[in-house]
C-alpha cells in the first residue's frame, strides 16, 4: 500500500469532516486485510498538507 494521507483543507465546508471519514475507511480496510497502514506526515500543518503530529514535541496538530 506505502504511505497515505489527506491534505488539510481549511477552506469552508465539509473537508474535515471527509477527509476524517476517509481516513478512518482507509485505515480500518487496511488492517482487515492484514496490511499495515503508514500515513504520510510531511511535518506540517498548514493549508494543504498531511502533517498529524509536532515534530519537536510529539504533540498532535489535528484538528479533526
Amino acid at each position: 500500500m506505502g504511505e497515505y494521507g489527506a491534505i488539510l483543507k481549511s477552506e469552508p465546508g465539509p473537508a474535515g469532516i471527509y477527509r476524517t471519514d476517509w481516513t478512518k475507511y482507509v485505515t480500518r480496510s487496511a488492517c482487515q486485510h492484514g496490511i499495515v497502514p503508514v500515513w504520510r506526515d510531511n511535518g506540517c500543518d498548514a493549508n494543504h498538507q498531511v502533517g498529524l503530529f509536532n515534530r519537536t514535541t510529539g504533540a498532535s496538530t489535528s484538528r479533526n
